[in-house]
């Protein structure tokens, strides 16, 4: 099935994200040109000790993995070669067992740590390998920073790391709004709620989609609340729909 903006803008599905950043549904953030340069200087260096060459983090919702793979797409473009890491056990295995070229340096992304956390001791072990390799880059993209191995390895702690806060979230979705007409109406709803600017913009997302489908749903005071009982009857409904 082929997504459409709606399951792009809500990531409905991983393999919608993708498909929607083909099509240039994204929308660029703020921190995106500085992340691509600070990767090209990486690039352009024959040796560096802290491979970790960018680190995106943000609460979950915040828009890592959009910007992480647009990022990656523009980097290809240019001729990067780019290793993508979903599986930690087996990228482990592939890497211990091939042959990188060298005299290509290779851009690794690891998309979601927090994801990947239940792997922690492969990771862990991972991130020691990769750092060891002359011709290797790494970027990651995570919920919390604190206390991550990947920090020790980090090229520029003071300039290469970059928070995904809300303070972008309005700009980001009154632009989506454009794309997105008909979620026009259930946007002037949410957007009066109390803790609009300050919610996750994954969160907001999801909302216009459903209040789009009925207004009655939302909560003048709190959109999270509003975002969990959501969850909570669909819970509900789809156990007795068994």
């Amino acid at each position: 099935m082929i997504a459409d903006k709606f399951e792009f803008y809500t990531s409905k599905t991983r393999d919608s994200q993708w498909y929607g950043l083909h099509k240039n549904w994204d929308l660029e953030r703020s921190v995106q040109n500085k992340i691509e340069t600070q990767i090209q200087d990486s690039l352009d260096k024959d040796k560096l000790k802290s491979k970790v060459v960018s680190v995106v983090y943000g609460s979950g919702g915040s828009g890592k993995s959009i910007l992480l793979r647009r990022v990656a797409i523009n980097l290809v473009q240019e001729g990067v070669e780019i290793l993508w890491l979903n599986n930690a056990n087996s990228f482990f295995e592939y890497i211990t067992k091939c042959e990188l070229d060298k005299d290509i340096k290779y851009l690794v992304f690891i998309e979601d740590w927090y994801r990947l956390s239940q792997q922690y001791e492969t990771l862990n072990s991972l991130i020691e390998l990769l750092v060891s390799i002359d011709n290797i880059r790494i970027v990651i993209g995570d919920r919390d920073i604190k206390n991550k191995i990947y920090m020790r390895h980090l090229y520029n702690p003071d300039e290469n790391k970059h928070y995904l806060d809300s303070s972008e979230n309005d700009k980001l979705v009154k632009e989506i709004i454009k794309r997105v007409p008909q979620w026009e109406l259930a946007f002037e709803k949410i957007s009066k709620v109390d803790n609009y600017s300050s919610s996750p913009l994954f969160i907001i997302l999801f909302l216009l989609v459903k209040v789009s489908e009925d207004e009655k749903i939302i909560d003048s005071k709190d959109l999270t609340s509003t975002f969990r009982n959501i969850i909570k009857n669909d819970i509900k409904k789809n156990s007795r729909d068994r």
